[in-house]
């Protein structure tokens, strides 16, 4: 989904079906979409841009707790270089909205 238009790309909301970030890598890769930072599937970055790593964060996840089977959410702020490069993109906003869905 995306969840804004900036003027260097997109800031998408991914959900995978099996938890592995080399799905999303993949899938946007062969959409014409490489995720920011991403070596082996995309470019590095901008020239005007520094990018530390790979710009993928899992802010919130929910799965079944493997022994009690109640549901569990984790959520996790970005990291401050994550933040960095949001804010030097013009990201909007703290977090990237989620809705469950």
């Amino acid at each position: 989904m995306v969840r804004e238009i900036l003027a260097g790309g997109l800031l998408i909301e991914a959900r995978p079906r099996t938890g592995r970030k080399h799905q999303i890598r993949v899938h946007l890769a062969e959409a014409g979409l490489a995720i920011l930072g991403d070596d082996l599937y995309g470019k590095r970055g901008s020239p005007r841009l520094e990018v530390p790593r790979l710009m993928l964060h899992a802010v919130r996840l929910e799965l079944l707790h493997p022994m009690t089977r109640a549901p569990l959410v984790i959520e996790s702020p970005y990291p401050e270089d994550f933040r960095q490069v949001r804010a030097a993109l013009g990201v909007t906003g703290a977090r990237a909205r989620t809705r469950r869905g």
